[in-house]
């Protein structure tokens, strides 16, 4: 085992056993440390944010509690208000009409004085035989026989008053939404136990949920009243309080003070409201009771993190500056092997890794110098080669397009000498193109469009030539004399070994960002799978007739030359199908590139 270790430890670089030490020595312990006190920590936030939340919770419910018993106590003004016993007493049939009216404006102010921010509208259920018993404002016709389900629990509790919904008051659906109400009735003088009249107290649903949005402490919660059968009155976010089900929560006894429990995903604090068939909910989504120790725990592990990435820069640096000479020498050496000749600068210090240092430096200055003397001879062969090479070529198509003039000449066709003779002539000049060797797409296309022209009329205009190149790739520059070889190669590999002897041949060239893609396809005879591999493997397949396979050669060895890989040309084809051939060069403009 100590064999091992020590083996393991003579073979780990310097600067790993650097960075090493500092990981056992400080990053361990730190996240030892942070790990130990984010949990606590987190603990004591989740304790807080319980504590927050009841604290807001019972604040709020004493608030509303407050504000439905102060709304409550504004009936009291009405039920022992002697002018309205007495006008709900009288006989209807004994006042007369002017009594009645003096009443009806009498009692109509009283109760609009009553009516303020919190209270929408005072209404009162009077007997049916007074006459403004059916103002629909303040006043309405009292049904003796009314039944719904407030009033009957009120009755059957004998309780003063009871807070109720419209449902529950028996109201139609849309009548009254958005207001909540308190029922009470005003009883005779003279025998308790009959109603004389009922009040109506009517308030708006935004003035409880203002009250409830009080107890909403925790990001997403949501508070809001629901009713008996478990439906929402009020809620301060009516979608999230529709999906809390609340099975045997409702707590009965508004003294037995507030209650708790996990529903699904909340945490919910619920309390009756007195006088009421409603609880008072607020829903809490775990997540958030969490949330706020998961943050902690972040921001201790960001820390640490940060702590630590601040130190490992540190270390990396202390590392680095202690073993930069030796780590710079072994990557050059390294490099050595891959064919990289790079020198390193001047080092400060005359230790050995100084004299190291600049023996490898004399090392390369000379293997650089041979390797240039190498390539600059290698260069003179090659393009010596391509010389020899192309020199071949021309004088195939010079001599087939003389024979042609011969031929037309015997026949008297001197229109068509002429213009065999013209597109010759501009044919050469741009293949001179005063000595260089990089020529635009522009001039290229014409190029080869003035040897279709001497080629259809060779072939009686059995072919058909098409030109289809994006406007923004005609000012990229080629090597001169690129396309020529290929379509040549297409006319008589393609279309002229058909059975036919016709056939197309379309150009297009796109431009892909920094690339540049041409390619010249046929609908010619196409080429088995050994030929194929011949022409993408470099092979000068030549044609008895043409000696194209000589200029395809070259366009791969120029183009290799000019722009190395990976660009180049490669050809696709199926017999029976036609081929394409696509050459790859760099987008480059003139001026963005000197000719060697």
């Amino acid at each position: 085992m100590g064999g091992l270790y020590r083996k393991l430890l003579y073979d780990m670089k310097l600067r790993h056993k650097l960075l090493l030490s500092y990981l056992v020595l400080i990053v361990i312990p730190l996240g030892l440390f942070q790990w130990l006190a984010s949990d606590k920590m987190s603990g004591l936030l989740e304790q807080h944010v319980h504590y927050a939340a009841r604290h807001g919770f019972e604040q709020t419910y004493a608030f509303l509690s407050y504000k439905l018993a102060k709304m409550a106590e504004t009936t009291d003004v009405i039920v022992v208000n002697d002018s309205v016993i007495q006008a709900m007493e009288a006989d209807p049939k004994q006042p007369g009409v002017d009594r009645q009216l003096d009443d009806y404006t009498s009692l109509k102010q009283f109760l609009r004085a009553l009516q303020n921010k919190d209270v929408a509208r005072v209404a009162l259920y009077v007997p049916e035989g007074l006459i403004y018993s059916s103002d629909h404002e303040n006043f309405y016709p009292l049904d003796p026989n009314a039944d719904s389900e407030c009033l009957r629990k009120m009755n059957a509790e004998k309780m003063t008053y009871l807070w109720c919904t419209p449902s529950e008051l028996g109201y139609e659906t849309g009548t009254s939404d958005g207001h909540l109400y308190l029922t009470r009735y005003i009883r005779h003088s003279y025998n308790y136990l009959l109603p004389a009249a009922r009040v109506n107290l009517e308030i708006d649903n935004a003035t409880v949920l203002a009250i409830l949005s009080g107890a909403n402490v925790v990001k997403d919660s949501v508070s809001y009243l629901v009713s008996s059968d478990g439906k929402a009155v009020v809620s301060s976010n009516p979608g999230a309080a529709s999906g809390i089900r609340l099975p045997a929560l409702r707590a009965p006894d508004p003294d037995a003070g507030s209650a708790s429990a996990n529903v699904g995903d909340y945490f919910v604090l619920y309390h009756a409201v007195p006088s009421s068939q409603w609880t008072m909910v607020t829903a809490i989504p775990l997540q958030q009771i969490v949330s706020e120790s998961a943050k902690l725990k972040y921001d201790l592990y960001m820390w640490v993190v940060v702590i630590a990435t601040v130190a490992y820069l540190l270390a990396v640096w202390l590392a680095h500056s202690m073993t930069r000479r030796i780590s710079q020498l072994v990557r050059r050496l390294r490099n050595i092997e891959k064919g990289g000749l790079i020198s390193l600068s001047r080092m400060g210090g005359k230790d050995e890794i100084g004299e190291l240092v600049q023996t490898y430096n004399l090392m390369l200055e000379r293997i650089d110098r041979m390797n240039r003397e190498q390539f600059k001879l290698g260069q003179e062969v090659k393009n010596a080669e391509l010389k020899a090479l192309q020199a071949q070529i021309n004088p195939h198509f010079l001599y087939n397009t003389l024979d042609l003039i011969n031929w037309m000449a015997d026949r008297g066709m001197q229109h068509d000498i002429q213009r065999v003779v013209k597109s010759l002539s501009r044919f050469y000049k741009l293949s001179l193109n005063s000595g260089r060797d990089l020529i635009t797409i522009r001039d290229e296309l014409r190029h080869i469009s003035f040897y279709m022209d001497i080629q259809n009329m060779r072939f009686e205009h059995k072919i058909s030539f098409h030109i289809d190149v994006d406007e923004e790739a005609m000012a990229c520059i080629i090597p001169k004399i690129t396309l020529q070889p290929i379509v040549e190669n297409a006319i008589y590999h393609g279309i002229l070994e058909r059975p036919q002897r016709t056939g197309s041949i379309r150009v297009s060239g796109t431009r892909r960002g920094r690339e540049l893609i041409l390619a010249v396809e046929d609908d010619g005879a196409g080429m088995d799978e050994e030929r194929l591999s011949k022409l993408n493997g470099g092979e000068a397949c030549v044609s008895r007739a043409s000696g194209s396979g000589y200029g395809i050669r070259n366009v791969r060895l120029r183009i290799e030359q000019f722009f190395g890989p990976p660009y180049g040309l490669v050809y696709r084809s199926e017999p029976g199908t036609g081929t394409r051939a696509e050459i790859h060069i760099p987008a480059v403009l003139p001026g963005e590139m000197t000719e060697s």
